[in-house]
């Protein structure tokens, strides 16, 4: 966390949300495996944000926006996205359509 909070994202937003997608698609287990760039300056460290409801749900959305994509679309089975994210299958299911993802979004 501290590493994120101290990077100076000269990417901005696009270069964040990279990042986490990324973190995502190659983490196991409990911890985030971040892959910032080689040449990253960090700065100082800033307090954390706290997020809104609805920026949360679109953490959660683009987070598995990039585990289909990664998985090219399959939800289930060996290396499926629900394995990748470590939810149930019929978890990740719901949470597709409560959050209206369509195939043209990770296409």
């Amino acid at each position: 966390m501290s590493r994120l909070m101290s990077y100076q994202w000269p990417g901005n937003v696009r270069e964040l949300r990279n990042v986490i997608e990324r973190a995502a698609i190659v983490s196991t287990g409990d911890k985030l495996i971040l892959e910032l760039s080689s040449g990253a300056t960090l700065g100082s460290k800033s307090v954390g944000q706290i997020l809104t409801d609805a920026e949360m749900q679109g953490a959660m959305r683009s987070n598995i926006v990039a585990a289909l994509r990664a998985t090219k679309g399959k939800v289930s089975g060996r290396n499926g996205a629900a394995e990748l994210l470590a939810l149930q299958p019929t978890t990740l299911y719901s949470r597709i359509k409560k959050l209206n993802i369509t195939p043209s979004d990770w296409t």
